[in-house]
């Protein structure tokens, strides 16, 4: 045949091959180039209506030196690297077939940087058969669903510089397949990621690769199994909206070694019915899975095995709520947990180590309400854990909070009735103050800015420590009963606040610096113990209300409104003057201690300047400083009153030098004291005179003279 007969009938076959849609058979075992003619029966390169197929039954290279478009793509048996250069494109107008009819095996690797484009869907493992995808250098764009594992098994592996772009990727997407997923150091931005549709799939997303998915759901069907690890410096999975774990199959996740996960949802094992056993199971070791709004574990619903997630290293980070509902749990052994609320109906939270934070509103509860019932009725901070909770930590009745190491802290902490245990104390700098009724047992301390509200019975401090109560700041007491404990004296803070009927109570005394002030408003308040006071004291002035210190009162503060001692007053150990904007009433229990050093009211001798009445009772104790001598004429005005009521029972008064004595009759009329000459003792009275009288008279000369004679004859 001669040169020019076989050209026109080349010819003629092309143009017959472009004319009619054909399948062209690659037919180089050794790999060549896809653009040249040559390499394929009918010998000419496939175009749109074409279907391109590879069943060599080898391994080899095919390069692209220019675009191409065909409508299918069918790797039947052969293992074929496509050599895209970056800037060109393979277009496949339908189907894309790997691993395509009966039993064959089929594989795809991409490289060179350019692009596979499936604008239809694409298939690694048709019926019966098994495909894999490697992209290594470039890109694999579909336009539909890319399907792993479709009716048959598949592998899909990215590396480095590979990447998937599809709105649909379904891997093990029938019952009996199976596919795996590969994405290392490469990057995937797919729309619906469905991991283990309804048959098994496992895959790694590793070494600083990317993946963003908009929903994703893995374990989909009854039957599915699904195992997924994220893993990986610079790993990155962003998924959009919701990741299911575990929808009605079962699936696996691991998040470690620093890979980052997150999602505005995130579900494990979602639907169980009751009668379907499924499980989804999600753990974080060394890694973050940041949620954007709630995390939901199990459902209302469930009663075989359900959804688990531990936390044994790494971070879950949760902004709404996280529900664990009926036989699901979260188990944290380490690392850090972070939600805006934590429910546990039916479920379960148990927490061995790591940090906890609690950012919503609605707080923390410790309680038949609360994520720890009924497993927990004392919750135990050890040196293993933190606990943050930003805005209350509750506290009921019958449950104990116990800080025995680690941190805690509150935007506030409020106890219903419940316990807290501080072996070490508690700084309520780092609860946000303290409201409620219950107990602190441990030392309390707190600066200026910290309130302390008792809306029941209360009780708080150490008193085994001197610095068992050494608060700072405000204590509302309002109406109830609080106590304090202290080895010695309860340091109350900048101010503190009763209520009618309010009582306050420190069995080793209280105490209040200059600049401190406590208030007392409305009917009788009590301070029980004895108190120390260098601020002020402001009782209400409400006829019959008084505000009563049951104990020794001592210290140089001032005091208003309605005041009453029921034990001693000492105001200082050296002369002062002490006001009293109001009334004072002592009762038959109280005394007064007054020092003298001089005739001087507050400078030589101590002095109750009372405004309104001065009701006297009890004992007035006086005492003389040391070197100082009262002389005759001095007036000590110990009382400066309004008015004056009642008067002393008793008086406890320094000897005098001889001659002198002391007179008291003016106290209970103008509140002096003064110096004066001792009295001389009245003579004995004489004998009444009368007949009677003269008689004895008679009769007791009679025996004097007697006497007298018989002295004389001796």
């Amino acid at each position: 045949m001669s040169v020019k007969r076989y050209v026109l009938i080349t010819v003629m076959m092309i143009t017959a091959a472009s004319a009619y849609a054909e399948t062209h058979l690659w037919i180089q075992p050794i790999g060549g180039v896809f653009n040249h003619w040559q390499n394929w029966i009918p010998p000419a390169v496939p175009g749109s209506d074409d279907i391109a197929e590879f069943n060599l039954g080898g391994s080899y290279q095919v390069d692209f030196t220019g675009p191409a478009i065909n409508d299918e793509l069918h790797i039947v048996t052969d293992s074929v690297t496509f050599d895209i250069p970056s800037g060109l494109s393979y277009a496949l107008v339908n189907d894309t077939q790997i691993g395509s009819v009966g039993a064959s095996s089929g594989s795809l690797s991409l490289t060179g940087g350019g692009m596979l484009d499936s604008r239809n869907h694409a298939y690694a493992g048709m019926t019966g058969t098994t495909g894999a995808v490697t992209i290594t250098n470039g890109s694999w764009s579909c336009d539909q669903t890319i399907h792993i594992g479709w009716q048959g098994d598949g592998d899909l592996t990215v590396n480095g510089n590979g990447n998937v772009t599809a709105p649909n990727l379904f891997l093990g997407e029938s019952s009996g397949t199976t596919a795996t997923l590969d994405v290392n150091g490469g990057s995937m931005d797919v729309s619906d990621f469905q991991f283990g549709v309804s048959g098994i799939a496992n895959g790694q997303i590793r070494n600083g690769a990317q993946l963003t998915t908009d929903t994703a759901v893995l374990g989909g069907e009854l039957g599915s199994e699904a195992t997924l690890t994220v893993s990986g410096s610079g790993t990155n999975w962003m998924n959009t909206n919701e990741i299911i774990v575990g929808d009605t199959g079962e699936a696996d996740v691991t998040i470690s070694d620093s890979a980052t996960v997150s999602s505005s949802y995130g579900y494990i094992a979602q639907n169980g019915n009751g009668s379907t056993w499924f499980t989804g199971i999600v753990q974080i070791d060394g890694g973050t899975w940041s949620i954007g709004n709630d995390l939901i574990l199990g459902s209302e619903t469930s009663t075989g095995l359900a959804g688990i997630l531990g936390i044994y290293s790494g971070s879950l980070e949760v902004d709404g709520i996280t529900q664990i509902w009926n036989v699901s749990g979260i188990e944290m052994y380490d690392g850090y947990f972070e939600t805006g609320e934590l429910l546990t109906p039916g479920g379960l939270f148990n927490w061995t180590g790591g940090d906890v934070c609690i950012t919503g509103s609605s707080g923390l509860v410790l309680g038949v309400s609360g994520p720890f019932y009924p497993e927990l009725s004392v919750l135990e901070i050890d040196s293993a854990k933190a606990l943050v909770v930003s805005y209350a930590m509750s506290v009921d009745s019958g449950f104990e909070l116990k800080l025995t190491g680690g941190f805690f802290y509150s935007g506030i902490l409020v106890l219903n009735g419940g316990l807290v245990t501080a072996p070490a104390g508690i700084d309520l700098d780092l609860t946000g103050g303290l409201t409620g009724n219950g107990e602190v047992s441990g030392s309390v301390s707190g600066n200026a800015s910290q309130v302390i509200t008792a809306n029941g019975p209360l009780t708080m401090g150490s008193p085994a420590s001197s610095s068992g109560f050494d608060f700072d700041g405000y204590i509302y007491i309002r109406s109830h009963a609080v106590v304090l404990h202290d080895s010695d004296y309860a340091d109350l803070g900048i101010a503190t606040n009763l209520e009618s009927g309010g009582e306050l109570t420190a069995a080793n005394g209280l105490r209040m610096e200059a600049g401190e002030a406590l208030y007392a408003d409305g009917s009788t308040s009590v301070i029980a113990g004895e108190m120390y006071t260098g601020g002020t004291i402001n009782a209400t002035i409400l006829p019959g209300a008084y505000l009563v210190f049951t104990g020794d009162v001592l210290g140089t503060g001032t005091f208003s409104g309605n005041i009453e001692f029921d034990q001693g007053y000492n105001p200082s150990s050296s002369p002062i003057q002490i006001p009293f904007d109001g009334n004072l009433q002592l009762t038959a229990t109280s005394s007064v201690t007054m020092e003298l050093n001089g005739t001087t009211p507050g400078s030589g001798h101590d002095q109750l300047s009372i405004t309104y009445a001065f009701f006297q009772n009890g004992t007035l104790v006086v005492q003389l400083l040391p070197g100082y001598t009262p002389v005759l004429g001095d007036t000590y005005q110990l009382f400066d009153c309004g008015s004056i009521a009642g008067s002393f029972d008793a008086f406890d008064l320094p000897v005098l030098d001889p001659g002198l004595a002391w007179d008291t009759s003016d106290l209970a009329l103008t509140g002096e004291l003064h110096v004066i000459t001792e009295p001389t003792p009245t003579p004995a009275p004489l004998p009444a005179t009368g007949a009677a009288g003269t008689g004895l008279l008679v009769i007791a000369l009679s025996v004097l003279f007697c006497l007298s004679g018989q002295r004389r004859t001796r």
